[in-house]
């Protein structure tokens, strides 16, 4: 399975979710994106400090921006705001039947705030709230394999 989370920037959000799902399910591809990235930057370094307090060394890191390629390619899709999740929706209809908030697969529609600017405590907070979704669809997409 081909899993793609996208945020804003592809500095912060979906790149904890790729890294946390990476180290999780190594069974699965994982990428990121971002639909207002500039594509070639580097993570921001609060989203690598708390990633590396787990053990993940996210320092490899480019940002990329979305287009058709990335989203056809995934079987999921999933954003970090509804407002992002609408957002794909009307630039990629095609493929809306796979795109989903990460809170709102399986579940209602729920954000997970941006901590962009914010002190390393609202990153940890955002990273263990990611984790928790992380694990929440992986027993999800468990029971829809069997």
């Amino acid at each position: 399975m081909k899993i793609l989370f996208v945020c804003a920037g592809n500095t912060c959000r979906s790149v904890m979710a790729e890294y946390l799902l990476r180290q999780t399910a190594r069974n699965m591809e994982v990428s990121s994106c971002g639909l207002f990235a500039v594509a070639g930057s580097t993570a921001n370094p609060l989203t690598l400090q708390v990633l590396k307090e787990l053990g993940i060394d996210g320092c490899a890191h480019l940002t990329a921006g979305v287009n058709e390629r990335i989203i056809s390619a995934a079987d999921l899709v999933l954003a970090m705001e509804l407002s992002q999740k609408l957002l794909l929706h009307t630039a990629y209809a095609k493929y809306r039947e796979k795109i989903f908030t990460l809170r709102g697969y399986g579940a209602a529609d729920a954000d997970i705030g941006d901590p962009y600017g914010a002190d390393l405590d609202a990153y940890r907070q955002t990273r263990d709230l990611i984790f928790l979704e992380i694990k929440r669809i992986m027993k999800l997409i468990s029971a829809e394999e069997k």
